[in-house]
């Protein structure tokens, strides 16, 4: 509403205004009952017009005029009078008196709004926050698809790229984790992918397969595919397929590892960025590779409480990923073959199934005789096992 001097509501405002002075000086709640008027309004051209206060005494009485007066332009107030009345001297006083207040407010709700966005990720800052993710992993997406061996690694010496990848992993398949925390790690993921771009070496091609599983498992699957082309451009740098004598033992397991899933995933989902002599169609997954000593985890790992418990982990570590990913060289075969071909071999890789998980049952069901105390555990085992096949 707009005011001016011939305005009919200029007229309207001051009634209301000697109304309200009248009402507030015939009751008991004002301390100083004569001290209440309005004394004068003024226009101003070309300006929002503007009532000058004088004779309030504080706050309280200005707020209860504009409020309980009822016939008060309330909405010319909110959208267009407060900033005016905010350069009267009295409403400055007004606000001098309670500015120390307001400012505590703000503060208090800055402060708790940032507390709030930040409080999820201090979980970051914990020690316990990512040796959880790295058990998580190892005791839950290793066994599906073991890339390294366990019997020398050691978190404090293990390349970098190699524990962001597993940290990852763990994330991934981490429940009731916040939205901060999600965000979080994947961009630590991305950055993390970014730099191993640039670096070839065998960790760094553990490190991008296992990004490459757990893109997959969070339902990524671009992402999954095209750490996995580059899994493959990498491993074909490094001569993967080249089968090396002269190195330790362990670190020719770690390549015989990589290089069966070389074999598994990259004649499977054929991925055409996979350069020709890393792997043929005839290259056949080896089962050999996957044996319980390689995969008995670093005590400085503490995955479990005994080393019979460890030793159950790395019978069932190897004779799972000899089921699942046994499962997934057949399910590649029948991709490549014609219906033909495939009811010839069908029998013979039947055998074979039942063979592996038969294999598979009677090792873990050997370490129940050896220690029945752990038979619950070793039937869980079991249970998975049959899942898998």
């Amino acid at each position: 509403m707009k005011l001016n001097k011939s305005s009919r509501n200029l007229t309207g405002a001051i009634n209301v205004t000697q109304d309200y002075i009248e009402y507030k000086l015939n009751s008991d709640s004002l301390i100083d009952k004569g001290s209440l008027s309005l004394i004068k309004y003024t226009h101003k051209a070309d300006n929002i017009h503007n009532y000058e206060w004088t004779n309030f005494q504080n706050i309280g009485q200005f707020g209860s005029f504009i409020i309980n007066s009822n016939r008060f332009p309330i909405m010319e107030y909110i959208y267009n009078l407060d900033n005016d009345l905010q350069n009267i001297p009295r409403i400055q006083s007004f606000m001098k008196g309670h500015i120390n207040e307001y400012n505590e407010n703000i503060y208090r709700h800055k402060s708790q709004s940032i507390s709030a966005i930040a409080r999820p990720l201090l979980l970051i800052l914990q020690e316990d926050f990512w040796g959880g993710l790295m058990k998580l992993y190892f005791k839950y997406l290793h066994p599906a698809r073991p890339i390294l061996n366990l019997a020398n690694f050691d978190p404090k010496t293990a390349s970098e790229h190699l524990l962001s990848a597993i940290y990852f992993a763990g994330s991934v398949i981490q429940s009731n984790l916040s939205n901060e925390i999600t965000s979080y790690m994947h961009n630590y993921a991305i950055f993390s992918i970014k730099k191993i771009l640039f670096k070839i070496n065998l960790s760094c091609a553990q490190a991008i397969e296992i990004y490459s599983y757990a893109f997959y498992l969070n339902g990524n699957h671009s992402l999954s595919r095209a750490c996995l082309s580059h899994f493959g451009r990498m491993c074909h740098a490094l001569g993967i397929n080249i089968d090396r004598k002269n190195i330790p033992i362990l670190d020719q397991s770690n390549r015989e590892h990589v290089y069966n899933i070389v074999k598994l995933y990259c004649n499977l989902i054929k991925l055409e960025a996979i350069p020709r002599g890393l792997v043929s169609q005839d290259d056949e997954f080896d089962l050999d590779v996957y044996e319980p000593k390689h995969h008995y985890p670093n005590s400085c790992l503490k995955l479990f409480n005994s080393d019979f418990e460890s030793t159950i982990y790395s019978v069932f570590c190897c004779q799972f990923a000899k089921i699942s990913n046994f499962s997934v060289a057949i399910n590649s075969k029948f991709c490549k073959y014609e219906s033909k071909t495939i009811e010839k071999k069908i029998e013979a890789l039947n055998r074979k199934t039942i063979k592996v998980y038969n294999d598979a049952k009677l090792a873990l069901e050997s370490l129940i005789n050896k220690s029945p105390e752990y038979k619950n555990q070793i039937m869980e085992c079991l249970k998975y096992l049959a899942i898998a096949n």
